[in-house]
């Protein structure tokens, strides 16, 4: 592929996908199907074992929903979209204390700016927290008329688990769903084009179309800057980065007991290992792709053998695919 296809290639991506994260990509009996039964536009499939997960550009909406669906972190936001909501959000709590997030676009409110609430999920809400916000505030338009029609579902959803997990925490933060009443009325160039309220000057058609060009230009040539193996690297460690730095950020807003209290609650995921049954094969410690499961060696009679294995349930994620994979069937995991 050439330079100019590679760059009409990106054009249309919104998400960063590793299928190597993906539990039916790394076993043939896994019957994960919660980013295609997430998508309401059935823009996700998942080839086989050993395959590919993939996502038809023309069908994707951007909705976030298969981000806040897959436990594994298959699918991430690019970097250059994440620094920027952190950097907003950042800014936002400096200035009023709030963590403003929001899925309309506009350039004089301290907000940041999100393509749907979707992509609120409760890593998000937790880390505005350890950021310094007193109160988190989601603010929508008008969401009868938007594409995105799981939204508000997916996003209240998350809100009720990160209220549990303030509660938990001791930590007096307030969420609170907002709509901004005042977009009602402002109609946008894109809106004025399509629906042909009113002719868009010459001048404004090339000022809107140069902004969207500018706008796609910079985007696409930030995700064919990096090199294909270095950026499969990246994203790798940056995904299993992310699901160790919720944990992180779980012990840091509610002490060492707060994981436990969630598990409890059915709030995060839990994996436990029959000993009795056990053969340590370390099957599991090869399929996990979090490192969940760390098998003990001790030499025996010249040779390295397996003699327990220990778990990090901080890093587990629930997709079940170590007790798929454990042919003993001595894993039990609650997601």
């Amino acid at each position: 592929m050439g330079l100019l296809d590679n760059v009409l290639s990106k054009f249309s991506e919104s998400l960063v996908i590793n299928s190597a994260l993906c539990s039916r990509i790394r076993h043939k009996k896994s019957e994960c199907s919660r980013c295609m039964d997430s998508c309401p536009n059935e823009a996700i499939d998942i080839t086989r074992a050993g395959g590919k997960v993939l996502v038809s550009w023309e069908s994707c909406t951007a909705c976030g929903e298969c981000i806040t669906a897959c436990p594994n972190s298959v699918f991430s936001i690019k970097l250059v979209d994440k620094n920027r909501i952190y950097t907003a959000m950042k800014e936002c709590i400096a200035e009023s204390g709030e963590a403003v997030f929001t899925c309309l676009k506009g350039k004089d409110d301290c907000r940041a700016f999100l393509p749907s609430l979707a992509y609120a999920d409760r890593k998000l809400l937790v880390k505005a927290a350890l950021c310094g916000a007193e109160r988190i505030v989601l603010m929508h338009g008008e969401c009868g008329d938007c594409r995105h029609s799981k939204c508000r579902e997916t996003f209240e959803k998350e809100i009720d688990t990160v209220r549990r997990i303030f509660q938990l925490a001791g930590v007096d933060i307030k969420i609170s769903v907002e709509t901004d009443a005042g977009n009602k009325d402002k109609k946008r160039a894109a809106e004025r084009l399509r629906k042909d309220e009113k002719a868009m000057s010459r001048r404004e058609f090339f000022s809107f179309v140069g902004n969207r060009t500018k706008q796609s230009v910079g985007q696409t040539i930030y995700s064919i800057s990096e090199n294909d193996q270095d950026r499969k690297k990246t994203v790798l460690f940056a995904e299993t980065d992310r699901g160790k730095s919720f944990s992180e950020d779980l012990v840091a807003i509610g002490g060492d007991a707060l994981p436990g209290l969630l598990r409890k609650e059915g709030l995060l995921p839990s994996v436990s290992i029959d000993k009795t049954t056990c053969t340590n094969c370390a099957v599991c410690s090869r399929m996990c792709p979090f490192g969940v499961f760390e098998p003990i060696y001790k030499e025996i009679k010249g040779r390295q053998k397996v003699i327990d294995i220990q778990m990090n349930l901080n890093a587990c994620t629930g997709c079940g695919i170590c007790a798929i994979a454990c042919m003993s069937k001595s894993i039990t995991c609650q997601k």
